[in-house]
């Protein structure tokens, strides 16, 4: 006996399947035509949106509107404004009513 497994029957043989003379070939799907999206892209864009893909939605729309405030806020803090320079103004002559400390 040249089995590898004793105690077991032998295992059978492939065999081919069964051939049936009146049947077609299967044929892959054609393409689609250019310019037209597949059926699945369009099941995915006309198709209901879920539970899920709405909580992601407003989460993306609230973090846009965060990153924008901040933004702004980041480039008001950057904006140097002109220094109020007091030696600039005219003092006013003694005899305008002027004094020391003007």
């Amino acid at each position: 006996m040249d089995n590898d497994n004793p105690g077991q029957a032998p295992a059978p043989t492939p065999t081919a399947p069964p051939v049936n003379p009146d049947a077609q070939p299967i044929q892959a799907p054609a393409p689609p035509a250019p310019g037209q999206a597949p059926p699945a892209a369009q099941i995915v864009v006309t198709g209901p949106k879920t539970e899920r893909e709405s909580v992601l939605e407003k989460e993306t729309k609230s973090l846009q509107t965060r990153v924008s405030e901040l933004e702004d806020e980041n480039r008001q803090l950057k904006t140097i404004k002109a220094p109020v320079n007091p030696a600039s103004r005219q003092k006013k002559s003694f005899l305008e009513g002027g004094t020391f400390f003007d």
